[in-house]
């Protein structure tokens, strides 16, 4: 479905997102990748911080992966580019007990039939 990498920019760590399966089946470019801010909480938390290239600090700018890069160097702590809502955040944590012994039943079945 995606495409994902990570990229450290300004000593922060950023998630990149890139649509897959049908747009590559149409043979278009994505029109929308999703950037996240990788915020470690502790040792079993991370928080994914989703970047809201609508914000004030990319208004104006060149519509360049540089350009991006350029404003996410300068405002990696301005809370203003992660959007104000929680529909901005994802929060995950590290499965544990009987949790991951379902989800790695789940997976060995899902690989297994696959």
């Amino acid at each position: 479905m995606y495409k994902a990498w990570l990229t450290k920019l300004a000593g922060e760590w950023f998630f990149t997102w890139e649509p897959k399966g049908i747009v590559d089946a149409l043979g278009e470019d994505p029109e929308l990748w999703l950037v996240f801010h990788v915020n470690w909480a502790d040792d079993k938390t991370l928080q994914l911080l989703m970047v809201d290239s609508s914000a004030a600090p990319f208004k104006g700018i060149d519509k360049t992966r540089r350009a991006y890069e350029r404003v996410l160097k300068k405002h990696e702590n301005d809370p203003e580019i992660y959007g104000g809502d929680d529909s901005f955040r994802i929060t995950l944590r590290r499965a544990e007990g009987s949790v991951l012994g379902f989800l790695e039943t789940a997976a060995a079945y899902v690989m297994k039939e696959g």
